[in-house]
């Protein structure tokens, strides 16, 4: 009976040993790490790039038109002609033909006849007069009849000289040697001297580089300047990178359905003409870059206290964040900065840090801290009905 008596003490004594251990282990006697995941920082090379969308046009257009009104009479190019210039390319039809040369110029012919006679004329009174054979006053009106003469040669000249030029705008040739882009009118067509009515054709003097307008959104345009590199793509050759760089960024801004947008323009060589007008490009700036920081991703940054209560406390770890009167205080001195605040595991604590963030690749995050590399930040961690599992298990055990 005494045996009995003792072997249920001792039994007793077992079971109250294996509750007070279940229940008051020490936290180095379970695997913590399938409590939470940790992230410790990475050195990278880091490339801030900013992403921007676009279309291609024509590095320079000249507008070919015409000077008078008058209808078409022939065109003598066809669209991706190529021309040089002082090439004839269209011949207009006024319906007066060369009739207004030849009057102008019939004219001057006139005025330069009596030009010889009037010139003769004030010789002669000239001599006259200093022979004492005319008075002053016929040598003055002799005088004038020649100088008006002489002004009116002048003014039938520069009418002749207008009428002629006028003339020569029958026939357009081509401003510049390049390829013609487009017709704006076909035979037959009237067209005039003033605004777009007068236009005959488009041509563009370089079509072997072709110009990019990007457009930035307002909240990126602050890091786009002249120079930063940028790989663009076109729906058309969508497995080909184009490379360039920015030539200039527009001061103006782009305003439409409430969005604003600033242009970005670059230049891609185009020798074999694969590229042409109106293709959309899809385009990442590189804006900035560093060879070798320390970097994480943006998980630490989204665990928060209340991540970490119950995990602690199943745990037996401590908390210790930092107050809300310092964060905020750091927050408004540093308001110029990117601040953010991790979860650190130390020995049995989480503790909570604040890390400054530099550029970013959209994937990882530079770290302007002073951070070793050696530091485990938590990222992710257990369910609280995972746990609840756990502690279930325990009980069973039991």
């Amino acid at each position: 009976m005494k045996y009995f008596k003792w072997a249920f003490i001792l039994s007793l004594l077992l079971g109250i040993s294996s509750l007070t251990y279940y229940f008051f282990w020490s936290p180095a006697d379970l695997k913590t790490d399938e409590f939470y995941t940790v992230e410790q920082p990475v050195r990278k090379e880091i490339k801030q790039v900013i992403s921007a969308v676009g279309a291609l046009k024509l590095k320079d257009q000249i507008k070919v038109g015409s000077l008078i009104t008058g209808r078409i009479k022939s065109i003598h190019v066809l669209e991706n002609d190529l021309v040089e210039e002082g090439q004839l390319l269209a011949e207009i039809d006024t319906g007066l033909g060369d009739t207004e040369v030849r009057e102008a110029e019939g004219a001057y012919e006139g005025a330069l006849a009596e030009l010889e006679y009037q010139t003769a004329h004030y010789e002669r009174q000239k001599q006259l007069f200093e022979e004492h054979f005319i008075s002053e006053v016929a040598l003055q009106e002799a005088k004038r009849d020649y100088l008006t003469t002489l002004a009116n040669v002048k003014s039938l000249k520069a009418h002749y000289d207008k009428t002629f030029i006028t003339f020569q705008q029958h026939q357009i040739y081509a401003p510049a040697t390049g390829i013609i882009i487009h017709l704006e009118a076909t035979k037959g067509d009237l067209v005039k001297s003033d605004g777009d009515e007068g236009t005959i054709l488009w041509l563009a003097p370089d079509v072997k580089q072709i110009e990019v307008e990007l457009e930035i959104n307002e909240k990126d345009i602050g890091q786009i300047q002249k120079g930063q590199k940028v790989q663009m793509v076109v729906d058309t050759y969508p497995h080909r990178t184009f490379e360039s760089k920015i030539e200039n960024v527009s001061f103006m801004a782009k305003v439409n359905d409430k969005t604003c947008t600033y242009l970005a323009k670059a230049y891609i060589d185009n020798p074999h003409l694969l590229l042409r007008p109106g293709m959309n490009v899809n385009a990442k700036i590189d804006v900035a870059a560093v060879d070798s920081t320390w970097a994480l991703t943006s998980r630490p940054f989204l665990i928060k206290q209340e991540h970490l209560q119950s995990m602690a406390q199943f745990l037996n770890y401590t908390l210790e964040p930092v107050d809300n009167e310092t964060k905020q205080t750091l927050l408004l001195t540093h308001a110029d900065q990117n601040i953010q605040f991790v979860w650190q595991i130390c020995d049995q604590c989480f503790r909570e840090i604040p890390v400054e963030l530099g550029m970013t690749d959209n994937i990882y995050f530079e770290i302007k801290s002073d951070l070793q590399g050696e530091e485990k930040l938590i990222v992710d961690v257990m369910e609280d009905d995972q746990m609840k599992k756990i502690y279930e298990k325990i009980f069973r055990k039991l």
